[in-house]
């Protein structure tokens, strides 16, 4: 997974104070041939935008990868309401750039950084593959819009959304890639750039939280990945833990 952030600073979901509890992920996708994230990036990065998701796949600024554009626990408009209400103030969701819907490498591609994207997000809010649903799903469940996102490109690959639930569980499960840099205790993280002073700081904080092992300091175990590491240090460095630290007397 490539995962970066890119800001919608002018956007009003942005700017909130208000947080929510994180209980699943709406996948979407975008709807017309266009691989490039500005394209719809530019649209919603302004004040009068009412529509915005948490982040996109596509090509951006950094290369090919995810880009992450609200923090994941802010209410963003992105899914609409069905006749039992909405999942855009529970829900983490996502865009994925479409293609013309018929080459299989692209598709492939970028399935596979959408797995390991909800991977990663199922990880660091806890919760499980089963919470993850496409903009269809959820509006046959009562909570989106009529949408027919993703169920009119993945059945063209030979993908459905219970492959791709299946594929996250495997990635969370272990039995997906042997080869996947984790960390299971504080120690364990390298501090050439200062990440684990951050880690240690963001576990004091208890904005990451142990298994509960060590009851009086930061030596319980966390099994961090590198790339949740790193997606720490983009929201690190961006301010996005400034109150928490600051709560029990620590700055960045």
């Amino acid at each position: 997974m490539n995962l970066y952030t890119y800001w919608l600073k002018l956007n009003r979901y942005f700017g909130r104070t208000a947080t929510h509890t994180v209980k699943g992920i709406v996948v979407h996708s975008t709807g017309c041939n266009q691989q490039k994230i500005q394209p719809f990036t530019n649209v919603w990065n302004t004040a009068a935008s009412d529509v915005c998701v948490h982040g996109i796949i596509g090509m951006g600024p950094q290369g090919f990868g995810s880009y992450q554009l609200i923090p994941w626990d802010k209410y963003v408009g992105g899914c609409g309401r069905g006749n039992k209400g909405s999942y855009n103030g529970s829900h983490i969701q996502f865009e994925i750039c479409e293609d013309g819907l018929t080459d299989r490498a692209y598709f492939n591609k970028v399935y596979r950084e959408a797995v390991e994207l909800c991977a990663y997000l199922c990880k660091l809010y806890n919760i499980s593959p089963s919470t993850i649903v496409c903009h269809s799903e959820a509006c046959t469940l009562g909570y989106a819009s009529n949408h027919g996102d993703v169920m009119h490109w993945f059945p063209r690959h030979g993908k459905t959304m219970d492959d791709f639930r299946a594929d996250v569980k495997k990635i969370l499960t272990g039995e997906d890639d042997d080869n996947m840099v984790r960390y299971a205790y504080l120690k364990d993280i390298p501090n050439d750039w200062g990440a684990q002073t951050m880690i240690d700081k963001l576990m004091t904080a208890c904005v990451i939280a142990g298994d509960g092992s060590d009851k009086t300091g930061n030596r319980d175990k966390i099994d961090l990945s590198a790339d949740m590491v790193r997606m720490l240090a983009f929201n690190y460095a961006a301010g996005l833990y400034d109150t928490a630290l600051q709560a029990v007397g620590l700055t960045r």
